[in-house]
């Protein structure tokens, strides 16, 4: 596996983005100029984002009914198989596969690495979904030390989607690892951020977030209730609602990425692509 040199870093502690099975240590925007070379289809001079986590208590025996995830994953996602990637990454056979579940020895001995790039791939089909991007490539590295560590790099449309969209794959990876497929909740939550962001002055309420998605009031709700528990919008005070209906904008302030960082050192050696 190609490797790579990487600086002495700082971890952070588990934040909003991390689950069971995910453990964010940082999450940062920059040029990362270091990884060019990894994947040739990195477009010059686009803000990328880097994504560093841990993958933790991963069972050797995959989920019961991986096989009716799979189906509403690539119903959710149909462009997800058409991904070309630039390691050796089994996360599609894995993931994605229409047999039924994997057996014992299926994912090998670095069953972490597929559930990483999984995550890398994810993010890039919320982020076209939401941002509507023509092209969007990443990488996955992995560190030697912690074997169980992972630099994602995805090219970014913008912090805020980034951000948005860091947070809904790490929820739905969440939701896959644990047997269930994607929850419809994430489709409208990209129809929602999707509206908002095409008219950033917009404002909605969950009742005319239901029409512009286009989705049922209830499932307009819970779209508006995980964007704003994301931070990724806030309601605001209108000039006239004498109705008191909640009314929500784009967040002015997305969540910090500063607030994923603290002092704790960590001795890290190198990482390879994947």
């Amino acid at each position: 596996m190609p490797r790579r040199t990487v600086t002495r870093q700082r971890a952070a502690p588990a934040s909003a983005f991390s689950g069971g099975t995910i453990e964010v240590h940082r999450l940062e925007f920059g040029a990362f100029e270091a990884i060019t070379p990894l994947n040739d289809r990195f477009i010059e001079g686009v803000d990328r984002l880097r994504l560093t986590l841990d993958v933790k208590r991963v069972s050797r025996e995959m989920p019961e009914q991986p096989a009716a995830s799979a189906r509403s994953l690539r119903a959710m996602f149909p462009s997800l198989r058409r991904h070309l990637c630039c390691g050796d990454s089994a996360f599609q056979r894995t993931f994605l596969r229409e047999d039924g579940p994997p057996q014992r020895g299926d994912l090998g001995t670095e069953e972490t690495v597929d559930i990483a790039h999984l995550l890398e791939h994810l993010m890039i089909e919320f982020q076209h979904s939401i941002a509507s991007m023509k092209v969007c490539s990443g990488v996955t590295c992995g560190y030697e030390t912690p074997r169980d560590r992972y630099d994602i790099f995805v090219e970014s449309p913008g912090r805020s989607i980034s951000l948005l969209s860091a947070s809904l794959a790490l929820n739905l990876l969440d939701d896959l690892l644990a047997g269930a497929g994607p929850d419809p909740v994430y489709s409208a939550a990209i129809g929602l951020a999707r509206h908002l962001h095409a008219a950033p002055w917009t404002l909605v309420t969950a009742r005319s977030a239901a029409l512009a998605i286009p989705t049922g009031l209830a499932l307009a709700e819970q779209a508006t209730a995980l964007l704003e528990d994301l931070g990724h919008i806030e309601a605001v005070e209108a000039s006239i609602n004498y109705s008191r209906v909640l009314v929500y904008a784009l967040a002015r302030e997305p969540r910090r990425t500063d607030e994923l960082r603290s002092t704790s050192d960590l001795d890290l050696n190198s990482a390879g692509i994947v």
